[in-house]
């Protein structure tokens, strides 16, 4: 049946930035989430973000809420610190370029007309990809717009020593 979902399956190992243009290539929709298989969304959250990209102006490539990290406690996952809670304003190179101010991949909506505009993401990089694509996107113009939603929208599983980005700091 036509009308259910697919999976595009790649076995490659290719990276994030390989994988993640092959999903948004073959995705239909005017806007995209991407979403990491050990991370979570509130059930809310992909609703309540594109009803505001309704009433957002049409130069508006990424609407982007509230995130919040996933931490081991007792054996079970819970929301751990702080709700971050990104700001990308007039300024937004130096506002992406912020390391308190991370806006996580998943943390956002895209429009797929920019994803194109600035041809994805750069399959070179495995680590900070996704503030790469940003990086891109604000240098070609695309604007972002920040939805109070009240609480996290997105969560971020933070894997002691197991995630790319703290097996090498170096690198990262």
């Amino acid at each position: 049946d036509s009308s259910l979902p697919y999976v595009i399956e790649k076995t490659d190992h290719a990276g994030p930035s390989k994988a993640r243009n092959i999903g948004w290539r073959r995705a239909t929709s005017e806007w995209i989430q991407f979403l990491d298989a050990d991370d979570l969304l509130h059930p809310e959250k992909i609703k309540t973000q594109l009803e505001t990209t309704q009433i957002v102006p049409r130069e508006t490539a990424v609407v982007y809420s509230d995130w919040q990290r996933l931490g081991l406690v007792d054996g079970h996952w819970q929301p751990v610190g702080e709700i971050i809670s990104p700001l990308i304003g007039d300024d937004p190179i130096m506002d992406i370029l912020k390391a308190e101010n991370t806006a996580l991949v998943g943390s956002y909506l895209i429009r797929r007309t920019w994803l194109k505009k600035v041809s994805g993401f750069d399959e070179r990089h495995c680590l900070i990809e996704d503030i790469d694509l940003l990086l891109r996107i604000a240098m070609e113009g695309g604007r972002f717009h920040r939805l109070e939603s009240g609480r996290p929208l997105f969560f971020y599983r933070q894997r002691r020593g197991e995630s790319l980005s703290q097996r090498d700091s170096r690198e990262f």
